[in-house]
């Protein structure tokens, strides 16, 4: 049973809700969100002559409606109608970078999969020019244990402070923060985002690629260690 804590006075009765009660409500309102944008995605009529500027505005303005940890959801949900209307990929690539915490909660084989059915052109049209003609040096950040560290995950950056940033993002719950880097072709690259000044690739990396280690947490503070003594 949940318990409720009652404030009554003179006037009016205030009713303080538990914090299960408040993540319930939150849930259903995201849930009824999706649904509100699946119906209003079917209904919507794509032009044949919009502009790229008129598509985002329209992917915009269907994922403001609902909080950014569920668009990848929307987008694996609403696969086909998406890919009907031929923005299938400009949703994924929005969900996928957009997303203010991580896609922690999607495995890596579903991201993958969501990945292999997009149409490789156009998801690197939907962001933003490569800087360059490749190959190209970037850096992720991680932090935790095992599989959740995902070394060899989708998201990575040029930018080796931005990488140590999100290393470190939530280091006061997750452990071992690290920064590994490797060099990519253009062919690896499956599009580039910039929109937050992250200087975001989006990835292929096999298993048989190597990777090194050029931060962490630990020798950092054992470096700080030294210079003070």
């Amino acid at each position: 049973m949940v318990e409720r804590t009652e404030l009554v006075d003179e006037k009016k009765e205030h009713t303080y809700r538990s914090w299960t009660e408040l993540q319930d409500e939150l849930r259903l309102r995201e849930l009824i969100a999706l649904a509100r944008q699946s119906a209003e995605l079917r209904n919507f009529r794509m032009e044949k002559n919009m502009s790229k500027e008129e598509i985002e505005d329209y992917v915009g303005d269907i994922l403001v409606q609902m909080p950014n940890h569920r668009w990848l959801e929307f987008t694996f949900d609403n696969f086909e109608e998406l890919h009907k209307k031929g923005v299938y990929e400009r949703f994924l690539l929005r969900a996928l970078t957009g997303c203010r915490g991580n896609n922690h909660r999607w495995s890596a084989w579903d991201i993958e999969l969501m990945l292999d059915i997009a149409d490789r052109n156009k998801l690197m049209e939907a962001g933003d020019p490569l800087p360059g003609s490749g190959p190209f040096t970037v850096y992720r950040g991680v932090a935790g244990k095992g599989p959740a560290r995902r070394l060899r995950g989708i998201s990575w950056t040029s930018d080796f402070d931005k990488a140590v940033w999100f290393a470190r993002r939530f280091e006061r719950f997750l452990n071992k923060p690290m920064v590994y880097e490797t060099v990519v072709q253009r062919e690896q690259v499956l599009a580039y985002n910039n929109s937050r000044n992250e200087s975001e690739f989006l990835c292929l990396i096999p298993k048989d690629q190597k990777l090194r280690r050029v931060w962490s947490n630990k020798a950092e503070k054992e470096s700080e260690i030294k210079q003070a003594a």
